[in-house]
């Protein structure tokens, strides 16, 4: 995603940024969901959510800051250059995985026990599952959106 930004958004630094961040960005937001429309085996899912979580906050802040604050400055791009620390970096992206995992993960475990493990398999992943792409697009087109203006 770095090289794809600095070919093709290069006179563009915010749009090249945002590209940068969410290739490094591990995707675990849907994966459950996905996992379960794909008929996937729910406890090893479980784990590599896990798992790509504690990487995440280990790793993504230093990805961050090599991609926007070193690399960007070696291809002649200074412009695009973010002067951030990884300590910030890493308090960021720990929250945000705070923030989004927390609900995600006792709505999945209430429903579940309230409901019942076939309910949650049969009914509520089939219903959410394309209302949660639809969130997911309206959250990217009107970030970009917001960014323009």
């Amino acid at each position: 995603m770095f090289i794809l930004a600095i070919i093709f958004l290069r006179n563009q630094p915010a749009y090249m940024r945002g590209l940068i961040l969410i290739g490094i960005a591990r995707c675990i937001a849907m994966i459950l969901v996905w996992n379960e429309l794909a008929e996937g085996d729910t406890d090893y899912v479980a784990g590599l959510v896990a798992l790509n979580s504690i990487f995440q906050v280990l790793f993504y802040s230093l990805y961050a800051w090599l991609f926007l604050t070193v690399l960007p400055g070696w291809f002649g791009l200074q412009g695009a250059v973010v002067h951030i620390s990884i300590a910030d970096l890493a308090k960021a992206s720990a929250s945000i995985l705070a923030s989004h995992s927390s609900p995600d993960c006792s709505h999945v475990s209430c429903s579940a026990r309230v409901k019942g493990d076939k309910w949650y398999s049969t009914r509520f992943i089939p219903r959410i599952g394309p209302l949660t792409l639809a969130a997911l697009l309206f959250t990217i087109l009107s970030c970009s959106r917001s960014r323009e203006t």
